[in-house]
């Protein structure tokens, strides 16, 4: 990695986190959820942990078994892997027991529909980049988007088939 790459990454940071913040100033909601969905993330929280833990003492006992550090391409990717398996176990979870979304930030098409362009830019990247680490650090970023959005849609289509279902039998 050059210095222009670790610039490159320290300003897109930076922008990243000046966007948050100004977003957050300027919309002021925050989002609210019920005490059934409150539960839900403590316990989705809770299991993402957990995946967490179990995911690092792995490593660190097939380390200490090996007597030498376990490096996945580049030196930390191993880390951005099992930080995104715990972020995955995390929303896998929420979004199943409908602790995702809040009642006052419902789903969005727009917003799906840019999530699945975001992940379709990272895997193209994965395709031209010219060091693995990089291209694999792409494509595990967006096979994780791809699998969250189609968690939600999944998520979305269980609901409505049972609200449907509800439906009928009440009339």
């Amino acid at each position: 990695m050059t210095n222009a790459w670790y610039i490159g990454f320290a300003v897109g940071v930076l922008l990243a986190v000046v966007l948050i913040v100004l977003i957050k100033k300027l919309l002021g909601k925050k989002c609210t959820y019920d005490e059934r969905q409150i539960a839900a993330r403590g316990q989705a929280f809770k299991t993402g942990f957990c995946t967490f833990v179990i995911c690092e003492l792995i490593v660190f006992f097939i380390e200490f078994f090996r007597e030498k550090p376990l490096v996945l391409f580049q030196p930390g990717m191993l880390s951005i892997v099992i930080c995104l398996t715990a972020l995955l176990v995390f929303l896998e979870v929420a979004i199943f027991k409908d602790a995702y979304f809040s009642p006052d930030h419902p789903f969005s098409k727009k917003w799906c529909a840019l999530m699945f362009f975001s992940a379709t830019i990272y895997i193209a990247q994965f395709l031209v980049a010219k060091e693995k680490w990089y291209a694999l650090l792409n494509l595990v970023v967006g096979v994780f988007i791809v699998i969250v959005m189609l968690s939600i849609l999944v998520k979305k289509a269980i609901s409505r088939k049972s609200e449907d279902e509800d439906v009928c039998q009440e009339t």
